[in-house]
């Protein structure tokens, strides 16, 4: 079965982050990398996470249309549990929505590979060197899979997502001064 079509956690966390530059990234299929994200790529080649007992795994869900490989799955009371690492830091000690809804994206993967429900999983923030827990909740179960429909709808129409207020969008963002031009 072909999964061009599919989409990735990654691409989740993106267009929670900015549907705009999503829509950049994943419709017109134009990057700029930024130094954060070649940042980003070093760390997850080059680190020194802890790689005793994790495992990595690539999944596919022909049912929810989505594939990918979570960075690390360690296992703990006889589960593998997904651990997804971030460059930068936490939200004063909590993760950022963006982030949980990928590292969602892997638990319901994770779930319809090995039928099992997971309770939690977690998000390690290099930048500040917290492990931030996630529980996994009804809301963020109903809150993925929202997102997910989302993504399908402009997937399918193709429209440009309004832009955000200028004043919150950060000037680190890769798109920033293209993204107000147009």
């Amino acid at each position: 079965m072909f999964t061009h079509d599919y989409f990735e956690p990654h691409q989740v966390n993106s267009f929670v982050y900015c549907k705009r530059a999503w829509y950049y990234q994943n419709r017109l299929k134009f990057f700029i990398d930024s130094s954060d994200i070649e940042i980003g790529r070093y760390i997850h080649q080059t680190h020194d996470f802890p790689r005793s007992n994790c495992k990595e795994i690539y999944l596919v869900s022909h049912k929810l249309k989505i594939k990918g490989m979570c960075d690390y799955l360690k296992k703990e009371s006889g589960l593998y549990i997904p651990i997804e690492l971030k460059k930068g830091k936490s939200n004063s000690g909590q993760p950022f929505k963006n982030d949980v809804m990928q590292l969602m994206c892997y638990v319901l993967l994770l779930e319809e590979h090995f039928e099992v429900k997971y309770p939690y999983a977690y998000i390690h923030y290099f930048g500040s060197t917290e492990r931030c827990t996630v529980q996994i909740t009804p809301f963020f179960r109903s809150d993925i899979k929202r997102i997910m429909k989302q993504i399908k709808s402009f997937k399918i129409h193709s429209r440009i997502p309004k832009r955000k207020n200028k004043k919150l969008c950060p000037p680190s963002c890769s798109y920033f001064e293209f993204c107000w031009i147009i």
